[in-house]
């Protein structure tokens, strides 16, 4: 077995084999000893004797194909949309009521259900806690859902802080196997053992602490949905894709050459309703793009760097990819890190500080994603697929209100009418300075939502870096 610390590996007799498994990282000894110190202050209870004895009930999503994508409301809940211990607000894929109607019975998805990811590589072992606010909801067969029955013993907020606990999240490693061109925990993660702790007092204060940081960031993220409403009063959630809404009504539209914007001939482009409703709001909405801003020196911008994947996990540097982008913020524990070197060496070129807004340039489903860097977040790099804004002048624009503005229907539709696919994946490319931004014209209504958005995001911020410290004080390290 491997090492990193002060050793090239341990020998395991045949005896110690499990069920015929010969890949090293499972029979981490490093593992074992730590399992084996915890036992004098805590229970091991694996899922799968909670499963036999009927304390919890387990069942796998389903695919419900790519033709079943964007036909109506219904999330579809994929693994990217499951983050600091949340459901995406707004997952990149919903479906019919009559495709849910299909697969309801067999998933009868509920609030405080866990999700766990199975399938995938850098995901595997992301959790999540179901909340009424996600409901109705599909979910794909990478993932599992967990739910505690009433005579179960540990409740659902503390199985999803003992199964966040590093002892835990360490065993998941180590059974994370590749199959095919994806990893797997297959049923394996159903012999990791969760660190129970013994004392009464220390159980209750870990179920306790978790469902008072679930319940009120649960309670902000609506908070901020309904920020994110205005100018429409709608939500992307609740309101079909213009484009999709104006072929119902008809088949085309006529656009004039003199219309033509940088030679693009792709009919999206040039929607009429999007523009009909542009001109609408214009009233109250004074719609100002985003390269005015720019030009203007109100906010600058620079893009990402691909630092190659032989630099993962070479130091404790963030590297923030397209995926780490959730809900407004970024993801407490993403995926990748690189060396203080890798990072001292671009952060000249693509500097990032609190209170930067990133925003997914390239992709599919993630193109026109936004979330804002927050103090506890720096120092890290982000990808080349991601734009950075930074706010110089706040007499013009405030970079909470920016991020606000960025998360508004009429902007993603604009964001998604400029998303053109270059070989293999989307981009909205330099296009998005084209992109019109609402700025309130009474400055009050303005200053509020800033204000709004700024108490929303900063809380939520607090209680995202209180997740792991508690998943963290499951267990001496």
């Amino acid at each position: 077995m491997t090492s990193r610390n002060d050793r090239l590996g341990t020998v395991t007799t045949s005896s110690q084999l499990s069920r015929g498994i010969l890949i090293p990282k499972f029979y981490n000894a490093s593992l074992d000893s730590h399992l084996h110190r915890l036992r004098e202050s805590h229970d091991l209870v694996s899922l799968r004797s909670l499963l036999t004895q009927d304390h919890i009930h387990l069942s796998t999503g389903h695919e419900v194909g790519r033709m079943a994508y964007g036909t109506g409301p219904v999330p579809f809940v994929r693994t990217s949309d499951i983050a600091n211990w949340e459901i995406k607000v707004d997952p990149k894929q919903a479906v019919s009521t009559d495709v849910y109607a299909r697969y309801s019975s067999r998933q009868d998805v509920a609030a405080n259900d866990l999700l766990l990811v199975r399938d995938g590589t850098y995901l595997i072992g992301t959790l999540g806690l179901v909340t009424d606010d996600d409901l109705p909801m599909l979910y794909q067969s990478h993932i599992v859902r967990l739910r505690a029955l009433p005579r179960s013993p540990l409740s659902p907020h503390l199985l999803l802080v003992l199964m966040q606990s590093p002892i835990y999240q360490g065993q998941l490693r180590a059974r994370q196997f590749t199959a095919d061109i994806i990893d797997s925990l297959g049923d394996r993660y159903l012999d990791a053992v969760l660190p129970v702790p013994q004392s009464v007092a220390e159980r209750e204060r870990l179920e306790d602490g978790v469902r008072a940081i679930v319940e009120e960031r649960s309670r902000l993220r609506t908070k901020l949905k309904s920020i994110a409403a205005f100018p429409s009063g709608r939500h992307p959630s609740e309101d079909q894709n213009v484009n999709d809404a104006y072929r119902l009504r008809r088949l085309g539209f006529q656009v004039e050459g003199s219309m033509l914007t940088n030679r693009d001939l792709i009919p999206k482009r040039y929607n009429p309703a999007l523009d009909s409703t542009i001109s609408s709001l214009s009233k109250d909405y004074e719609f100002v793009s985003l390269g005015n801003l720019v030009n203007s020196g109100a906010i600058e911008w620079s893009t990402g760097f691909e630092v190659g994947k032989m630099a993962y996990g070479t130091g404790p540097i963030p590297f923030i990819r397209s995926s780490d982008l959730t809900n407004w913020e970024l993801k407490r524990d993403p995926k990748h890190s690189v060396s203080e070197d890798i990072w001292s060496s671009t952060n000249a070129k693509a500097d990032v500080e609190a209170y930067d807004v990133l925003l997914v340039r390239d992709g599919t489903y993630l193109v026109g994603e936004s979330a804002m860097v927050m103090p506890g977040d720096v120092p890290l790099l982000f990808a080349g697929g991601l734009y950075r804004f930074r706010v110089i002048d706040e007499s013009q624009c405030s970079p909470f209100l920016l991020l606000a503005m960025f998360q508004t229907d009429i902007v993603r539709q604009q964001i998604r009418s400029r998303q053109f696919t270059r070989d293999i994946i989307d981009t909205v490319g330099k296009r998005i300075f084209d992109v019109l931004l609402p700025f309130p014209r009474d400055k009050a209504i303005a200053k509020e939502i800033a204000r709004e958005t700024r108490v929303a995001i900063e809380r939520r911020d607090a209680l995202r870096g209180m997740v792991n410290d508690l998943a963290g004080s499951v267990h001496p390290p």
